[in-house]
């Protein structure tokens, strides 16, 4: 692929690469590397590659290849460097880069040559036809070049190409998941049977999603008739899931409310948790979200994490996973940069250890389940929590931190890096400035009055986080 590609894109710009994984998108793009020549110095890529040191880690190794005009592209990178990465090639300074399947899920790149080879979504599924031909729309858009190339690379190898390269766009319907999972009448109707178990594992979370939707509409007396797409289904489809779901809400005593705010989550794992929590009423304290800042908050979390997975599935993954990744979760909502949990890491592997598939993993836990799952969750756990206390110990109710997903989501806990959070900056930008600012409560016009004060050239931050601070917070690039 790396020989292909540079022999073909040669000198010229636009050139993307589609890469099956982030680290076959980093092999790829280091192999071109040593066909380019350095840019020399001053180089203008020399800022992107200061943020990609600052933001990620000094090991990262993008920050090495974007100076000589390559890199790579994937989707658990921070949003400030795939913003700058994206915006250097489309500008041309970075003239090849690799990409994962962030190009089909709603990154806008465009390109002159795109070369393919047996693509696949994840590690062994075979791309839909759909999905190529989404790819090939990124090549010689209108106001970027007249026309572009997609080159499929050994496209008579079957054992690369295992459903032959698409040859003609043919139309692709697209059904809402909602339809979808209606649709498969009998799928749908032993999950509702199963009391919202038995489902296959890869379509759990849609069907999840479905159950409770109409589970929260049948307890807040929405006729489920009123539903467009509950109300295409057969009389007797209709009838039937009616009386199933019916049996389902009996089960359930919970608020209305509190199942409207957990749309995606079964209700009745939501009514779950609120058992456990009655049926441990004496030492309720125990049940409480721990403390970040604790000096046992590692431990406390990764049992918080296992008693998640007992109620609600392996969500934080199987075996000793929950006790790996609580570190990196209490890290991140403490509001510690990135780069300082990768060197965490890296001290802890040891220097014999692959530095880049280090990266890799710590940007994924972070990615997966720092700002997706322990937000969505834990935030479903507080809230179950705090509707048991309102109940049966209103006198508790304190025990539950209402922002705790604000936190996780974000990844800070004080009140100015969710302020400047909240004015448009990156994590990793509030998180450059919150170092340079001596004060941890500053509102919106708390952080305007420090900045009137300090003069950007006057701090310490990468040139493209003071590029970011200027568009975000003043309306004006920097120079």
């Amino acid at each position: 692929m790396a020989i292909v590609s540079y022999a073909i894109g040669g000198g010229e710009r636009g050139n993307l690469i589609y890469a099956n994984r982030p680290s076959d998108a980093e092999k790829i793009a280091k192999l071109i590397s040593q066909f380019l020549p350095s840019n020399g110095d001053p180089n203008p890529l020399n800022q992107l590659s200061e943020l990609c040191r600052a933001a990620v880690h000094e090991k990262f190794l993008l920050a090495n290849l974007v100076t000589k005009g390559c890199g790579y592209h994937f989707g658990n990178m921070p949003d400030i460097v795939r913003e700058n990465v994206e915006a250097a090639f489309a500008n041309g300074s970075i003239k090849f880069l690799a990409c994962t399947s962030t190009l089909i899920e709603g990154v806008n790149l465009a390109c002159k040559n795109l070369f393919v080879r047996g693509p696949r979504k994840g590690v062994s599924t075979p791309m839909p036809e759909s999905d190529f031909w989404n790819l090939a729309g990124r090549t010689g858009r209108w106001g970027k070049d007249f026309a572009g190339n997609i080159y499929c690379i050994d496209s008579d190898d079957k054992s690369v190409w295992k459903e032959g390269v698409p040859r003609r766009r043919t139309k692709i319907s697209v059904t809402p998941t909602f339809s979808s999972v209606l649709r498969g009448k009998d799928t749908f109707m032993e999950y509702l049977a199963s009391n919202l178990e038995v489902v296959d594992s890869k379509r759990q979370s849609e069907f999840e999603h479905v159950a409770s939707y109409l589970i929260s509409s049948r307890v807040s007396g929405r006729p489920l008739s009123s539903l467009h797409s509950f109300s295409k289904l057969d009389a007797v489809y209709q009838a039937e899931a009616t009386t199933a779901l019916d049996r389902i809400c009996e089960q359930i005593n919970l608020p209305p409310a509190l199942l409207q705010r957990q749309t995606g989550i079964s209700p009745i794992k939501l009514q779950r948790l609120y058992d456990l929590f009655a049926s441990n009423s004496e030492r309720i304290e125990a049940f409480a979200v721990p403390d970040p800042s604790g000096s046992h908050s590692f431990q406390e979390y990764s049992d918080l994490l296992y008693r998640i997975n007992d109620i609600f599935g392996p969500v934080f993954g199987f075996g000793r996973q929950p006790s790996k990744i609580a570190p990196i979760i209490v890290k991140w909502m403490s509001g510690l940069p990135l780069n300082r949990i990768i060197g965490d890491e890296l001290k802890y592997q040891g220097p014999e250890a692959d530095a880049q598939a280090i990266i890799r993993n710590i940007l994924g836990i972070v990615e997966e389940y720092a700002r997706f799952k322990a937000p969505k969750y834990i935030a479903a756990y507080s809230d179950v929590l705090h509707v048991y206390l309102e109940h049966e110990h209103p006198e508790k109710v304190g025990l539950v931190d209402r922002d705790i997903g604000l936190y996780l989501e974000f990844g800070v806990s004080s009140r100015t890096l969710i302020t400047l959070m909240g004015l448009g900056l990156s994590r990793t930008s509030a998180g450059a400035l919150y170092d340079e600012i001596v004060f941890s409560d500053l509102d919106r016009e708390g952080v305007r009055t420090w900045l009137q004060s300090h003069p950007l050239e006057s701090l310490r931050l990468p040139s493209l986080v003071k590029s970011e601070i200027e568009q975000k917070l003043f309306g004006q690039p920097s120079e």
